[in-house]
């Protein structure tokens, strides 16, 4: 995610946001909408990759239990 932040140009975006967090002058702010992108795109393409090297491992579960 860092270097997806960093060839994108918003490492400056997120060290803006670790440094003052999310809420400023008491008001609650959600994250900006080009790192929530960002953050969805890395979470889909690791649910996609979990799934394809799981499925082999859960077929062989089912095989063996039968």
């Amino acid at each position: 995610m860092a270097v997806l932040l960093k060839h994108l140009d918003l490492g400056h975006v997120a060290s803006h946001i670790v440094e003052y967090g999310l809420s400023e002058s008491g008001r609650k702010l959600g994250l900006p909408r080009s790192i929530a992108n960002v953050c969805k795109a890395v979470y889909e393409t690791k649910r996609a990759l979990i799934k394809v090297t799981a499925t082999p491992y859960i077929n062989s579960i089912c095989v063996l239990s039968q």
